[in-house]
């Protein structure tokens, strides 16, 4: 639970980051002048948060794989969403 809960300490704010990112999406789409160059680094940014909290979560998973029986993996494998892990958290 340790590593879950650490996982998910890191995790967890960047659902804020996607929501500000949304928004500022709105607004860059729905300028007078549309920023290209902005667009540009906003799809950038959003492209290296998904990496970071992927990396982040396949970290913990490993973590996890290592001090879990495969019982035990078994059992939290049945518990996951049918995508895998971290599929919807954004």
């Amino acid at each position: 639970r340790g590593i879950v809960r650490a996982m998910l300490k890191d995790v967890l704010p960047a659902r804020e980051r996607v929501q500000a990112a949304r928004l500022q999406a709105r607004e860059l789409m729905t300028a007078t002048t549309i920023d290209r160059n902005a667009i540009e680094k906003l799809r950038a940014d959003q492209i290296a948060l998904a990496d970071s909290v992927s990396k982040r979560i396949t970290q913990a998973l490993g973590d996890a794989a290592e001090v879990l029986s495969p019982e035990q993996r078994r059992k939290l494998a049945e518990r996951l969403p049918p995508g895998g892990p971290g599929m919807g958290m954004m």
